[in-house]
């Protein structure tokens, strides 16, 4: 697959650190293993979060929100 290697090896740092300090990317790891994925795919499924996450910040012209997560995770909870 062409891609950019040395990008795709930085958003792999990226999602493995904080995956151990940030309580969102915690928790997107946790749950990851949780639907029965390897630690390599997990770090992925993370990485892709991230990069989902810069993005918005990116074209809405932001910086990026924690409690953001959190309320969506909430109110995702609360509705079912």
């Amino acid at each position: 697959w062409a891609c950019d290697k040395r990008l795709r090896a930085h958003v792999g740092v990226l999602s493995d650190s904080t995956r151990k300090w940030h309580p969102w990317a915690g928790d997107v790891y946790r749950r990851a293993l949780a639907r029965g994925q390897d630690h390599p795919h997990a770090r992925r499924t993370l990485g892709r979060a991230w990069m989902l996450e810069l993005w918005r910040c990116w074209q809405d012209g932001k910086p990026h929100d924690p409690t953001r997560h959190v309320n969506l995770q909430r109110l995702q909870t609360t509705n079912g």
